[in-house]
């Protein structure tokens, strides 16, 4: 996925801010001290079992969990881009259109990637 689509995709996505999305919230506070956490609470304190929220546009999971890998470079090839939120994004954290550019050969439990499976 480009970060052009996932911009796309990441318009229809459920508000995080209401815990429609596994973000940094009071059981994350619980667990890590994290003053700008969220007042809600979306059960997990680290991230959440696949699909266990809503999927707008047919996709699940598009904010929060962990940010994901889109296939663009970064300011140079030699680093990569991640979109969108994860668990421990806080309110000022939230947009899932998002982006940040990341080493290519370092990596976070905060970031992961999409597996798709085209059926004919």
């Amino acid at each position: 996925m480009t970060a052009a689509e996932w911009t796309g995709l990441a318009a229809q996505t459920a508000d995080a801010k209401q815990c429609r999305a596994n973000v940094a919230d009071k059981r994350y506070n619980a667990e890590h001290r994290e003053r700008d956490a969220l007042a809600c609470d979306d059960g997990f304190a680290g991230t959440a079992p696949v699909r266990h929220y809503d999927a707008p546009g047919g996709l699940y999971d598009m904010a929060g969990n962990v940010r994901e890998w889109v296939s663009d470079c970064g300011s140079s090839c030699s680093s990569r881009v991640a979109m969108g939120s994860a668990w421990l994004s806080t309110a000022d954290k939230l947009d899932p259109k998002q982006r940040g550019s990341f080493d290519a050969d370092t990596g976070f439990n905060t970031i992961g990637f999409r597996v798709v499976r085209e059926i004919d």
